[in-house]
């Protein structure tokens, strides 16, 4: 689909995420790569622009959630012509509730998949609570990871409005999850991509 057909509520913005998704290839790097047959997780899908960029690659399905109801809606419309993207309105978690909450694990089990194959996350912080308190069956389920991290939230004094506090562990949030990642046999890449942010990608992949 080309980037002019994208309905998006701020449309300034599809040039950079367009860029950043199909010639930057933030999400096409080390082993994280979406590959013919996968099935995939696109976490603050925002539009629909990674989820068509997934198809692109040779997905079998997508499934696709959103917080905000105007880019849901942009969403909805971006995809109903391809059956392989399933979009959700809702919050990602690590709570569940199949309605207005979910979480991997919960994604996992309401559609009967045995495993995933790749997800994308970019939900704005939520990553923190949603990598800290995922069980390691739930991650191992998972092949491949390329996930956004917001640095202003990686140390432990920053409060969540959600989920569980961090258990007094002395490290940082974020070299606690890649830490999860390497002790469950993922081999991990981290990336300072978009440098004048405080943001880095994580790709976890076996």
């Amino acid at each position: 689909m080309k980037k002019e057909l994208f309905k998006h509520p701020e449309f300034d913005k599809i040039d950079d995420y367009y860029k950043e998704i199909f010639h930057d290839g933030e999400y096409n790097r080390h082993g994280a790569k979406v590959q013919s047959g996968d099935v995939c997780v696109d976490l603050g899908a925002m539009v629909g622009i990674f989820s068509h960029y997934a198809l692109t690659r040779g997905a079998s399905e997508v499934y696709s959630i959103e917080i905000d109801p105007e880019r849901y809606k942009c969403l909805v419309e971006n995809t109903d012509q391809y059956q392989e993207i399933k979009p959700f309105l809702g919050e990602v978690s690590d709570q569940h509730n199949g309605k207005n909450l979910y979480s991997i694990e919960g994604i996992i089990k309401d559609n009967n998949l045995p495993s995933v194959d790749f997800v994308k996350m970019d939900i704005e912080r939520a990553e923190y609570p949603v990598l800290v308190n995922i069980k390691n069956s739930t991650l191992n389920r998972v092949k491949k990871w390329a996930i956004e991290f917001h640095l202003d939230w990686s140390n432990n004094s920053e409060n969540w409005s959600h989920g569980s506090d961090f258990h007094h562990h002395n490290t940082s949030k974020l070299l606690y999850i890649m830490d999860k990642f390497s002790s469950n046999g993922f081999s991990i890449a981290l990336e300072h991509i978009h440098k004048q942010y405080s943001i880095m990608m994580l790709y976890a992949w076996k």
